[in-house]
């Protein structure tokens, strides 16, 4: 995913690799890698990666036995079956009883385990053409009363899972604009 370590396409990799294990004041535990994109309908990059990592293990031959966990696959990867075969796996979202995208299939029947609640903190109305949030993301198309609460990143409400729900007034209420750290908006 490019996150942090080694980039094992880069001609010196291996090299720097068998540096690391030749250290005598460092002990390799283990070599990992994550799928970025194993939850896409498209497995052709989830393929390469699997390549890569399979290789990059290869390459070092008996001195790989120092590194004694090697992992590659995440919570869509172990719904799939793919880099499941290393010493460990490493569950995300499905381990909430959530699949990893909308884009997976349905192999298994997970149940969502997890749930945010949080106090309705402020109550106002809200004139039509206001914008609300950063990027001003939602506009108010007539006049309506809106609520902002505190807590949730920012980031969540830009999935394509964003199937956020509030109870207020006796009924649902969805997020209609981004989440913030300090504020929520719930129509």
């Amino acid at each position: 995913m490019g996150r942090i370590g080694i980039q094992v396409e880069k001609e010196d990799a291996v090299e720097l690799g068998l540096e690391l294990f030749s250290l005598s004041r460092i002990e390799i535990c283990g070599i990992f890698s994550h799928f970025a994109c194993c939850d896409d309908r498209d497995k052709s990059y989830t393929e390469m990666q699997e390549r890569r990592f399979a290789d990059y293990l290869k390459s070092f031959g008996g001195e790989r036995n120092q590194a004694s966990l090697c992992h590659l696959s995440n919570s869509a990867g172990i719904l799939e079956g793919r880099g499941v075969q290393y010493d460990m796996v490493r569950d995300g979202i499905a381990m909430y009883g959530l699949y990893p995208s909308k884009d997976m299939q349905r192999k298994l029947s997970l149940k969502q385990v997890l749930s945010w609640k949080a106090k309705i903190s402020h109550i106002k109305e809200v004139p039509a053409g206001e914008a609300i949030s950063y990027g001003a993301s939602f506009i108010v198309k007539e006049p309506m009363r809106g609520n902002g609460s505190g807590g949730i990143r920012r980031r969540l409400s830009q999935s394509p899972f964003n199937k956020a729900r509030s109870w207020w007034e006796e009924n649902h209420a969805p997020f209609l604009a981004e989440f913030v750290w300090i504020s929520l908006w719930l129509m």
